[in-house]
């Protein structure tokens, strides 16, 4: 099991570094985090190093995929329980103020949205 956990992880590493456009990259991505959380439910012994680079690259996507929120909930979940089950191997260095800055600015702001016939400043 540790060999196909760093062999996805790398793959999962591989795909999200690519060229390709941002937004291509955050719903490819979705497929991955199904197959990690049964890998994490496993509760098997992968590397350490594994790890951070599973942690480093979900924190990554996290951060770059501002504009669609249900991947951010599907990979802040996993990165939950990653932390939660491997925190005393993980070393890892969270930038709190740009996760800071996106909790504000897409959850904790008033968005506008739809409320009767118009669209008008919802609170």
């Amino acid at each position: 099991e540790a060999k196909r956990f760093v062999v996805l992880i790398e793959t999962l590493s591989n795909e999200w570094t690519s060229t390709s456009p941002r937004t291509d990259r955050v719903n490819s991505s979705l497929k991955w985090v199904a197959v990690i959380n049964s890998f994490i439910t496993s509760r098997g012994e992968f590397p350490a190093e594994s790890l951070n680079i599973l942690a480093s690259t979900v924190l990554d996507v996290i951060l770059n995929s501002d504009d669609d929120r249900f991947a951010q909930v599907r990979w802040c979940s996993l990165l939950s329980r990653v932390l939660r089950q491997y925190r005393f191997k993980l070393q890892i260095v969270v930038p709190w103020r740009q996760l800071y800055d996106l909790v504000v600015k897409k959850h904790l702001v008033s968005g506008y949205g739809y409320e009767g016939a118009a669209a008008v400043r919802s609170r």
